[in-house]
């Protein structure tokens, strides 16, 4: 059987806006039939903070702090809880339940898809598992920041969780990115995250305190290996068509700009 083709896209660290712009461009291009199935792996800068569909900054983040500190926030398409990306490595995945004979379950459909994470920290000499080998239930009450609490298919190293993930839906069509956190400054969220507690040091890890220190390319080639592996596709290095590079400016001036509160895709997205 021939493999499925899927594009890859590596990008440099870039702004918030033009981020989750780019996300959105390529998923609503998939959908639309304009282009492959895509995983894209990026960088932050500056270090931002992300938030989830339905927060509300005025709860989540101590605004004034990011001001004086010099750190955007930008709404995401996905839910979850608030993302501050600093030093990490981030992937997106934009394809339909058909390209990788996905589980129809929202939830089967995390358990997955991730299992390339497994094995990305595998190759990194880790041991990871989901979240729910070790622990029955969330006990915790703070969940405005993502990395504190757990869902089932989180991964979790040395009892602990890494990254985070979160996934969007249209009919058939499914979007998910996560992040790989390299180092976690908790001074930052401290003063950026609204409540935080002193609790989530013990429940979050990242590579640097894994004693793991990998570059972004060296990281991203491992990534991509391990989706391709994983997946048994035909991974092929890709860019954005025009069509996607004009659409990303769109989303980025017109909505990420905004912070996403204007929430409707430019009609560019559907032309």
């Amino acid at each position: 059987m021939e493999k499925r083709k899927w594009r890859l896209i590596i990008d440099n660290p870039q702004p918030p806006c033009k981020n989750m712009a780019e996300d959105e461009a390529i998923f609503e291009s998939y959908i639309q039939g304009g282009s492959l199935p895509t995983l894209r792996i990026y960088g932050w800068h500056p270090a931002a903070v992300s938030l989830g569909y339905f927060q509300d900054p005025q709860k989540v983040l101590n605004l004034e702090n990011c001001r004086q500190l010099g750190i955007p926030w930008v709404r995401r398409m996905t839910g979850g809880g608030a993302i501050f990306h600093q030093q990490e490595i981030t992937y997106s995945i934009s394809c339909n339940l058909k390209d990788l004979n996905f589980p129809r379950g929202v939830k089967e459909s995390y358990r997955f898809l991730c299992r390339f994470l497994i094995d990305f920290y595998r190759r990194l000499g880790l041991r990871a598992v989901f979240a729910c080998r070790l622990y029955k239930k969330n006990t915790d009450a703070f969940s405005h920041f993502c990395f504190s609490s757990f869902s089932s298919y989180d991964i979790c190293i040395q009892g602990k969780k890494i990254g985070g993930n979160a996934q969007k839906r249209k009919r058939q069509f499914i979007f998910q990115h996560g992040s790989i956190p390299f180092f976690v400054d908790f001074s930052l969220l401290r003063a950026i995250i609204s409540g935080f507690d002193e609790k989530i040091k013990g429940k979050v890890i990242s590579l640097q305190g894994l004693k793991k220190d990998i570059g972004f390319f060296k990281a991203a080639k491992a990534i991509s290996a391990s989706f391709k592996e994983t997946f048994s596709i035909d991974l092929s290095l890709g860019y954005l068509s025009k069509k996607e590079e004009i659409l990303t400016k769109e989303l980025a001036k017109e909505k990420y700009a905004n912070n996403g509160y204007d929430r409707k895709t430019p009609k560019a997205a559907v032309a």
